[in-house]
């Protein structure tokens, strides 16, 4: 007696185990595929979240320090002109020592000066031609107007030298802030826009220096860019940022 035996192989996909796969493993995959992406995602907008914070406080505290340093010139300036308003205006080598000191007491200035209006207190002829001219004549005109301003030696920085201030009526730091006062009626400090002077990129704050309501000069000091550029270079480094000054 022979009998015949016929299987019919089911397939994959209409078997018990095919559709446990299909119904029950791949949605599983699928949904821990959309639950992967999704934190991924998230980690990774949170992490650009934390970096945006970073970059911001260092942000922040770049333009802190810059603007503490513009401050504390903008003062300098101030105290120096309130000086001339109390009672050193006319005292020319006084004046002269002051402006010196000042620059030597703040390694961050590369300059600090007054400048006089011509014959601002009816002396400049009369101190031309007394002894005392002789100690500070670098920082006089040839008809004695008083114009003295310290810098620091780019080739010596230890060094400070002495000559008269120039471009007065054609430069922002002094025709400039003459014209902010005598439109406004009020002393106001000024923040130049950076130049070339010396062979350095410089940027001036200056305060006017007013007597009885009338404006008779300025006294000012100096920062360089490239000191500021030094300072962001360090903070650079620590933060491992890239810092522009714009």
């Amino acid at each position: 007696m022979n009998s015949n035996i016929r299987t019919e192989q089911v397939p994959f996909s209409r078997s018990l185990a095919g559709r446990i796969l299909l119904y029950g493993g791949l949605p599983s995959v699928a949904i821990m595929v959309i639950v992967t992406v999704f934190v991924t995602l998230s980690l990774v907008a949170s992490e650009q979240h934390a970096l945006e914070e970073t970059l911001g406080q260092v942000a922040e505290q770049v333009a802190a320090e810059i603007d503490r340093g513009n401050t504390k010139a903008v003062m300098a300036s101030t105290i120096m002109a309130l000086a001339q308003q109390r009672g050193m205006f006319g005292d020319r080598v006084e004046s002269t020592a002051y402006a010196r000191e000042v620059l030597n007491s703040f390694p961050e200035f590369t300059g600090a000066y007054f400048g006089y209006e011509p014959n601002a207190d009816g002396a400049d002829a009369e101190f031309l031609l007394s002894a005392e001219a002789e100690s500070i004549r670098e920082g006089l005109d040839d008809k004695g107007r008083f114009l003295p301003y310290w810098y620091r030696d780019i080739q010596l920085p230890g060094r400070l030298n002495l000559e008269p201030l120039v471009d007065m009526e054609t430069s922002l730091y002094y025709r400039g802030v003459k014209e902010l006062y005598e439109k406004s009626g009020r002393a106001q400090w000024l923040i130049t826009e950076p130049y070339v002077y010396e062979g350095k990129m410089i940027v001036e704050q200056v305060y006017p220096i007013v007597i009885d309501g009338k404006f008779v000069g300025v006294a000012g000091v100096d920062r360089a860019l490239d000191d500021i550029e030094f300072k962001l270079r360090r903070i650079s480094i620590r933060e491992e940022v890239e810092v522009f000054l714009i």
